[in-house]
């Protein structure tokens, strides 16, 4: 009967101190988003409007897949195939598995927690639910993977100022928590060093990309 009870009292326990860590996390993420959307001014609001907008970076991504497939475009191709690969499963893996089954609101949908005091740009809401974030996953997959590729100075500073900035404006508009972009980039780095190691693999082992690619690529 002792034992019985001390084991409830540890399960309490441990049940408290985990509902205080999440309450406090919860707390300071609401906080975080406060304090980068509070930082609006109409200026700025335009900039991440077309910061935040995927549309806008198609220059970027032309320049880039010119860069990769210049070289040599056997092995270009090869790499902008597993980059769609990456981009496609991280999309799926957050929009139709982890956003129904977690159902966290959107700051902008939350009105319960925020009222009216989130800035809206444009009305801009998003959808409903933004747990984690696509943006934060699929930006920081695709500078991940690029700076794996490259492996330089440059390309890693470049692409994560990026990443950073595509993501962050997230927050900014008030549709993404900043914990829900942390995570996002988290999911997307994971999975662009698994994707980079495949493509590594595949050009080594299956006669169909040795032959797409021509060479293969070192790791």
């Amino acid at each position: 009967m002792t034992t019985f009870v001390a084991h409830n009292t540890n399960t309490v326990t441990l049940e408290l101190f985990f509902s205080t860590i999440a309450a406090a996390l919860k707390q300071f993420d609401a906080e975080m988003l406060l304090a980068v959307n509070g930082l609006n001014t109409p200026w700025l609001d335009q900039i991440m409007w077309v910061v935040t907008n995927r549309f806008a970076w198609i220059p970027l991504y032309v320049a880039l897949a010119v860069y990769i497939v210049r070289p040599d475009w056997r092995k270009g191709l090869t790499c902008l195939i597993f980059i769609g690969l990456l981009i496609l499963a991280v999309d799926q893996t957050i929009a139709s598995l982890i956003r129904p089954v977690v159902g966290r609101l959107r700051p902008s949908w939350d009105t319960a927690m925020f009222g009216d005091s989130l800035h809206l740009v444009n009305g801009y809401r998003g959808g409903m639910y933004g747990f984690p974030s696509c943006h934060g996953a699929n930006s920081f997959a695709l500078a991940t993977f690029i700076i794996l590729y490259f492996r330089t100075r440059r390309a890693a500073a470049g692409m994560t100022l990026w990443a950073m900035l595509h993501a962050g404006s997230r927050v900014y508009l008030g549709v993404h928590y900043p914990g829900d972009i942390f995570i996002g980039a988290m999911i997307g780095t994971g999975y662009a060093i698994l994707f980079y190691r495949l493509m590594n693999l595949t050009t080594r082992t299956i006669p169909l990309f040795q032959s797409i690619s021509g060479v293969r690529i070192a790791s």
